[in-house]
C-alpha cells in the first residue's frame, strides 16, 4: 500500500483551473445557467437547422446520404437487410458501407427514434439535436470536474457545442455532430496525471475508441490533440512521459483487480477498433482508395482559414475578402468569433495556471503542425502514411480544437470573477458577444415536404410491383448535379427494398463515378455493369454472373428493360472498325489470320452474353466477286470474358482453310448472333488477297 501511495504522490500534477465556488444565494440555482444556455442553443438549432421539424439540416446531398446510412443501419438491426457492409448501392460492388462514415457509433440513437415511431426525417432531426445535447452535457461535466465554476463551465460548453466553427461544419456534415467522447477522453487523461491511477487510461482509451466509432475523422483528430496535450505537459513539467509510468509495475502488483479490469478495457478497445477499421483497410486496399498529397493539401488550414465564416451574418462581409482563392472554401470555416478570441486573451492575461499553459501550447502545436503556407506543411511529411492518407479534410480539426479553446474561455471567465469589478463586466460583455455571434449564424436545411414529394414522384415512375431481385437505376442528367440523381436512386431503392447501380459516398469504385449526363441512360448503366464485371474478374478472381441484372429498370428509359438493351444500338455499329493485320501460311497448308477490332463506338462489344454474342465470320471468294450472303458460315469466337470496351482495341488470330485456287479474296466481318450482321448496318467488310506467298 505504501508503494502505491508514493506512486500517486510522485505523479501528482496540479493542472486544474482555479476552482470557483458559486455564491451561497445561487448554489440552489447552479443548474439554471447551463440549462438556459443549452435551451438557447437548441432553440437556435431548432429554428435555423431543422425549421421546427419541417426541415432537415444540410442540403439534398450529404444530408440525404447520412440519412440513408442511418436508415440502413436501422433496417439492418430490424432484420430488413442481409449484409451490414454491402447496403445495395453501387451494386453489385461489395463493402460499399466502407466508402465513407458508417455511423456505427450513433446510428443506434437514430434507430431508437425510428422504433418509437418517428419517420426517417424527424428521426434524423432528433438524432441531430441529440448530438448537440450530448456535446453540451459532456463538455459541461468535464469543465466542472476540472474545477471550473458553473458559469464558466456553462459558457465553455456553450462555445464548444454551438460555437461558430461547430455550426458551420455541422450544417454541411452532420456526421461530425457528435463530439461528446472527446472531452471525456481528455478528462480521463487528466485524472491519470492528477491521481496516478492507470485505470483512468483504460477509460480514456475507451472514450477515444467511442469517438472513432462516432467519426473516424474526429477520433483521429482527438488522437492528435492528446499527443499535443501530452507534449505540452512534458514541456511545462520538463519531464519525460516514461517517468509517469515508472510505478506501473508496483501498481499492478498492489491492485490486481483494477489491473485486470484495465487490461480487459484495453483489450476491448483494441478489439473494437479492429472491428471498426478492418473493413476500411480491406476495402481501401481492394479498391485502391487513397488521397494524394494535393487533395490533402487543399484542405489543410491556411492562416486565412482561421478568419473565414461565410455563414455568419456579422462577419460574412469581412469573410468574403479573406482567402478569395482558397480551394474547398466550404471546408475552411474556422473563425471562432471575436468574443471567443477575446475571452482567450483574457485567460492568458489573468490566469496563467498550468492548464491554461497546456491548453494554449497544445492548441499552438496543432495549428502549426497542420498549417499550410504556400503548399508547405509539416503535416504533409506524414500525409502518405497508411491511414493518414485517408484523412482529406484536415481543416475539420477545428472541431476538436474547440476543446482547449473551451477550457481557455472557461479559464478567462473564472479569472475575471476572481478579479471582480470591471473584469466581471468585461467577461460578461464578451460572453454576450460570443452568444450574439453564435445566434447570428445562418443555418441551412431542405424542406421535408418537398423531399417527400420528390421521392414520391420518382417512385411513381417505377412499376407498382417489381421482382425482389430487380436492380434500378436513376440516370444522370443535364438538369441537376449528379449527386442528386445518385441519391435519388439510393433512396428509391432503399424505400422499395431493392438494389441500385446508383451510389454516392466519400469514395467511388472505378466506373461508378459521374457519367457523362449527355450519354444515353442505358449506356450509363452498362458502363457500371461492365466496370463491376471487370472488378470481379480482376480483383476478386471470379466471374460476375450478369444474370443478376435480369430484372433491371432504368427510370424514364423503358427500352432498357428489353432483352438486348445492353448491346450496341444499330446506329453506332458503323463506328466499329475491323482490320486485317497480317496473313501467314502455315505448314499444314492453312492460313493464320490476325485481325484487329477497334471499338470506336460508345458501347462495349459483348463477346459472351446469354443472347447475341459478338463473333467473327469469314469467307473466301474469287477475285472480282462480292461475298455471298449464304457463305458467311464459319464463326470465330472471341476469348471468353474479354468484352471490348468503348474505345478499346482487341487482336485475335484464327486459322482458315482455302480450297479455291488462283486469285482469291479473304473477306472478314462481324455478327451479333441471332440479331444482325454488322455489315448490314454500315460496318465495312475488310478484305485481303490470298494469291501471294506468305511466310
Amino acid at each position: 500500500m505504501s508503494i502505491n501511495i508514493r506512486y500517486k504522490k510522485y505523479h501528482m500534477i496540479k493542472v486544474t483551473a482555479i476552482y470557483q465556488q458559486d455564491p451561497p444565494p445561487f448554489r440552489q440555482w447552479h443548474l439554471l445557467m447551463p440549462i438556459m444556455l443549452l435551451a438557447l442553443g437548441l432553440l437556435l438549432i431548432l429554428a435555423t437547422h431543422v425549421n421546427y421539424f419541417r426541415g432537415v439540416p444540410g442540403d439534398l446531398g450529404d444530408a440525404r446520404f447520412n440519412g440513408i446510412i442511418l436508415e440502413y443501419f436501422y433496417r439492418w438491426v430490424s432484420g430488413g437487410n442481409e449484409s451490414l457492409l454491402s447496403p445495395g448501392f453501387f451494386y453489385p460492388m461489395p463493402g460499399a458501407l466502407a466508402f465513407s462514415d458508417n455511423h456505427w457509433g450513433t446510428a443506434w440513437i437514430y434507430s431508437i427514434y425510428r422504433i418509437l415511431g418517428f419517420d426517417r426525417y424527424v428521426a434524423y432531426d432528433l438524432w441531430y439535436l441529440t448530438g448537440y445535447l450530448l456535446n453540451f452535457a459532456s463538455m459541461h461535466f468535464v469543465l466542472r470536474k476540472l474545477g471550473y465554476s458553473v458559469a464558466a463551465a456553462a459558457w465553455g460548453a456553450f462555445f464548444f457545442t454551438f460555437g461558430m466553427p461547430t455550426v458551420a461544419h455541422h450544417v454541411g456534415h452532420a456526421q461530425l455532430s457528435y463530439c461528446f467522447p472527446a472531452p471525456l477522453a481528455l478528462l480521463c487523461w487528466q485524472r491519470f496525471r492528477q491521481l496516478g491511477a492507470p485505470l483512468w487510461l483504460g477509460w480514456g482509451a475507451l472514450a477515444v475508441a467511442l469517438q472513432f466509432y462516432v467519426s473516424i475523422y474526429l477520433g483521429y483528430f482527438l488522437s492528435l490533440l492528446l499527443l499535443a496535450w501530452i507534449a505540452a505537459q512534458c514541456w511545462i513539467e520538463r519531464t519525460s512521459p516514461l517517468t509517469w509510468f515508472a510505478g506501473f509495475g508496483a501498481w499492478v502488483n498492489s491492485n490486481r483487480r483494477d489491473a485486470l479490469f484495465l487490461f480487459l478495457l484495453l483489450g476491448l478497445v483494441v478489439t473494437s477498433l479492429l472491428v471498426l477499421m478492418y473493413p476500411y483497410v480491406l476495402y481501401s486496399k481492394l479498391y485502391g482508395f487513397s488521397r494524394d498529397s494535393h487533395d490533402i493539401s487543399s484542405m489543410l488550414p491556411r492562416i486565412s482559414s482561421y478568419f473565414i465564416s461565410d455563414i455568419s451574418t456579422i462577419w460574412h462581409t469581412f469573410s468574403d475578402h479573406v482567402g478569395k482563392d482558397l480551394p474547398m472554401r466550404h471546408e475552411h470555416q474556422m473563425f471562432v468569433g471575436l468574443g471567443a478570441l477575446l475571452l482567450v486573451v483574457l485567460a492568458l492575461t489573468l490566469n496563467r495556471s498550468p492548464i491554461v499553459n497546456v491548453s494554449i501550447i497544445s492548441l499552438a502545436l496543432l495549428m502549426l503542425f497542420t498549417l499550410n503556407i504556400k503548399d508547405q506543411s509539416f503535416y504533409l511529411l506524414f500525409a502518405d502514411f497508411p491511414g493518414v492518407n485517408s484523412i482529406r479534410a484536415v481543416s475539420r480539426i477545428i472541431l476538436i480544437l474547440m476543446i482547449p479553446l473551451a477550457i481557455l474561455i472557461a479559464s478567462g471567465i473564472d479569472a475575471a470573477r476572481l478579479k471582480s469589478g470591471r473584469w466581471i463586466i468585461l467577461a460578461a460583455s464578451l460572453c454576450v458577444a460570443l452568444m450574439i455571434e453564435t445566434i447570428l449564424m445562418k443555418g441551412q436545411f431542405y424542406d421535408i415536404a418537398e423531399a417527400k414529394m420528390r421521392a414520391a414522384t420518382l417512385d411513381q415512375k417505377l412499376p407498382a410491383h417489381l421482382n425482389a431481385s430487380t436492380v434500378i437505376f436513376v440516370p444522370v442528367n443535364t438538369s441537376e448535379p449528379s449527386f442528386m440523381t445518385e441519391l435519388d436512386g439510393m433512396l428509391l431503392a432503399q424505400e422499395r427494398g431493392l438494389k441500385t447501380l446508383n451510389g454516392y459516398s466519400g469514395n467511388f469504385p472505378n466506373g461508378y463515378s459521374t457519367n457523362d449526363p449527355t450519354q444515353p441512360a442505358c449506356l450509363q448503366a452498362v458502363s457500371r455493369m461492365e466496370s463491376a464485371r471487370r472488378f470481379y474478374a480482376g480483383h476478386l478472381g471470379e466471374n460476375l454472373d450478369m444474370g443478376i441484372f435480369k430484372y433491371f429498370v432504368a427510370l424514364d428509359t423503358p427500352n432498357c428493360s428489353e432483352g438486348d438493351w445492353r448491346e450496341i444500338p444499330n446506329e453506332q455499329i458503323k463506328r466499329i472498325k475491323l482490320g486485317i493485320i497480317n496473313v501467314k501460311k502455315l505448314c499444314d497448308g492453312r492460313y493464320e489470320v490476325k485481325v484487329k477490332v477497334d471499338n470506336q463506338s460508345e458501347y462495349p462489344l459483348l463477346v459472351l452474353p446469354k443472347e447475341h454474342p459478338l463473333r467473327l465470320s469469314w469467307q473466301v471468294h474469287p477475285k472480282g466477286t462480292t461475298p455471298k450472303i449464304d457463305a458467311w458460315v464459319p464463326r470465330v469466337d472471341f476469348p471468353q470474358g474479354e468484352d471490348i470496351t468503348a474505345g478499346a482495341q482487341r487482336y485475335i488470330r484464327f486459322p482458315i482453310n482455302v480450297d479455291e485456287s488462283g486469285d482469291v479474296i479473304l473477306s472478314v466481318s462481324l455478327v451479333l448472333e441471332g440479331r444482325v450482321w454488322l455489315h448490314d448496318q454500315g460496318f465495312s467488310i475488310v478484305q485481303k488477297k490470298l494469291n501471294e506467298k506468305y511466310k
